[in-house]
């Protein structure tokens, strides 16, 4: 096979695979941790830790293609209604907005599906990032060191 056929074999392989070598990711790296090394790292988090079912999600920003540039930019409006939490809720429905994480990744909700949630405090509003969104189960090693959370307070209507 002469050069410029490899090379074109070459090229269109890259095309097929690049994209998903770049592709949003949160594999997780496992580290070991103390208990207290967790207790201090709960102590010092600035934000909340929930487990909450989405009631509605608006669109705050449209971005056609997301990028490492917008990275920080603030996409949606998410109220969850809350289950439980460990850290940061006052009552049962919290607002927390998404941003643009690394390399234009996005976290996307789903009305009417449980999450556990770590958010974090931004100015005067909660946000999340791609990888800051998890399947409930998620929560047990939470439970493990701070048990099993508590049970938001009713909303007061006038």
């Amino acid at each position: 096979m002469n050069k410029w056929v490899r090379l074109a074999v070459l090229i269109a392989a890259l095309n097929v695979t690049a994209p998903s070598l770049l592709a949003c990711d949160c594999s997780e790296v496992r580290v070991k941790t103390t208990k207290k090394a967790r207790q201090n790292w709960f102590n010092a988090f600035d934000g909340a830790l929930f487990i909450g079912t989405v009631e509605s999600v608006e669109p705050v920003a449209v971005i056609a293609a997301p990028s490492w540039e917008d990275e920080g930019r603030t996409v949606a409006k998410v109220v969850f209604k809350v289950e439980r939490f460990w850290k940061g809720v006052q009552g049962s429905v919290v607002t927390v907005y998404t941003t643009v994480g690394c390399c234009g990744c996005l976290p996307h909700y789903a009305i009417g599906k449980r999450y556990f949630v770590t958010a974090f405090n931004k100015g005067n509003q909660l946000e999340t990032r791609m990888c800051t969104v998890e399947e409930p189960g998620a929560a047990k090693s939470y439970e493990k060191d701070f048990g099993k959370g508590n049970l938001p307070r009713p909303v007061q209507t006038p």
